[in-house]
């Protein structure tokens, strides 16, 4: 597999779901990020199943492998979070309105 390396350019050469995947990294509310995780891993999930495993998209299959890596850590920190949330706070982030 190809070593995934990040330019500008990617979000031109991937634009659906690199802007997806983009918008759930630089989320900082809780409640909204969860959301943004898995609407950026259902468009990733589409797209890998679109180019299939033609030699054109090998480097874009890279990107999404990695991309697909870093939203699995994030909703584990995520669900940690919130697990230390409910443990000390009667009314964690989740739930506040």
């Amino acid at each position: 597999m190809a070593k995934p390396h990040y330019s500008v350019s990617l979000a031109r050469s991937f634009p659906t779901w690199w802007l997806k995947y983009e918008a759930a990294l630089h989320e900082i509310q809780p409640r909204r990020l969860f959301v943004c995780i898995e609407t950026a891993e259902s468009t990733i999930l589409l797209r890998r199943d679109a180019i299939g495993t033609k030699a054109k998209h090998r480097d874009e299959r890279a990107h999404i492998a990695h991309a697909l890596t870093l939203l699995a850590l994030l909703k584990k920190i995520l669900f940690r979070f919130w697990l230390v949330c409910e443990l000390s706070d009667p009314n964690p982030p989740h739930r506040k309105s």
